[in-house]
């Protein structure tokens, strides 16, 4: 009898032990899982207008909105750019009105002229052609004995005084068209100004701007995580003012072996295991530059540098903060899953 028991007592630990040797063989524990850190997007919001910053507009642990006005920077310096630039462009408006009337004055001038030394040539033409033909007639009465050497070179020399004044005409009506050229320059004149105009326009179009550009706003929702400044402080071009971190759009960075990245894939499944909880996750980043990490190597073990590359898993979870250490099970093709060591 005693026999028999103590066959039993050891059928019985022999099959425990086998239970739980072939238990713990089978079932990976959770630290051969491999780990990776929690990120989330994480904005520094800064102005590229420096100045002095006057009102914080949120308190770390607020939730923003896209658009939202956080911070106001003291905007007198701006303002009285904004003054001078509008003084500027009612100098280049009453300088641009003056070159349009002087364009106008100068068209006027230069057609009324030329119109009179054309009508003075024609009547110069006339008169020299009248003056010509009188000259001959007198030169054939002279022939003809019919009038004296006097009378023929008074005829003459009136044609003389004739021809030189159309020819008087002549350079007046070429002088008159030359000054058709002030016509173009009063138009450059023109020009330059419109140009200076809209230089100036352009200014006051950056400066309000600019204005605008001191009500510092969020470009995407989330949790202000950090104030970097406070308000009387002076606030230099890109010197983050205001931190906000988006929770909802978190990830985990990984190194993974190289032996395992060969099976995975974008857009393969994942669960991320943190505190007791699992969270879905999704890979959306294998990286293709290997990072190298060296273990102690022995003669005896044979270890040799290990070759990794970045996985990204995208979660999407605000449960899962940033900086926290999680592990990760990677879902096989098969649907199984595939345990990364």
């Amino acid at each position: 009898m005693k026999n028999s028991k103590s066959f039993l007592l050891t059928i019985c630990l022999t099959v425990l032990i086998t239970f739980i040797s072939s238990g713990c063989g089978d079932e990976k524990t959770a630290t051969e899982l491999p780990s990776g850190y929690v990120e989330a997007q994480e904005v520094d919001i800064s102005t590229k207008i420096p100045g002095r910053a006057i009102k914080l507009l949120v308190q770390e642990g607020d939730e923003v909105k896209p658009g939202q006005v956080v911070a106001q920077l003291n905007k007198k310096d701006l303002k009285a750019k904004e003054n001078q630039v509008l003084a500027s462009i009612r100098a280049a408006k009453a300088q641009l009105q003056k070159a349009k009337t002087g364009r106008i004055v100068t068209q006027s001038t230069v057609k009324a002229k030329l119109k009179r030394a054309r009508a003075a040539l024609e009547k110069a033409k006339a008169q020299a052609e009248l003056s010509t033909k009188t000259f001959h007639r007198m030169e054939a009465l002279f022939e003809q004995g019919a009038i004296p050497a006097q009378q023929l070179d008074q005829a003459r020399a009136k044609a003389r005084v004739v021809q030189a004044a159309k020819n008087e005409a002549t350079a007046a009506v070429e002088e008159a068209k030359a000054a058709e050229l002030k016509i173009n320059l009063a138009q450059d004149e023109v020009e330059a100004a419109q140009a200076q105009l809209e230089q100036a326009n352009a200014a006051l179009g950056e400066v309000r701007n600019n204005l605008q550009e001191l009500q510092v706003e969020t470009p995407c929702a989330g949790t202000v995580t950090a104030i970097n400044v406070e308000a009387g402080e002076l606030v230099s071009t890109g010197l983050p003012i205001i931190t906000v971190t988006d929770f909802t759009n978190n990830w985990v960075e990984m190194q993974v072996n190289q032996d395992i990245v060969q099976s995975l894939q974008i857009k393969q499944k994942a669960t991320v295991l943190a505190g007791g909880k699992s969270y879905a996750g999704q890979i959306t980043r294998i990286g293709s530059k290997p990072s190298f990490a060296t273990r102690r190597a022995t003669t005896d073990r044979g270890d040799k540098d290990i070759v990794t590359y970045q996985v990204r898993i995208s979660v999407g979870n605000p449960e899962l903060r940033p900086g926290m250490n999680v592990q990760v099970e990677f879902e096989a093709a098969t649907g199984g899953v595939n345990n990364a060591a």
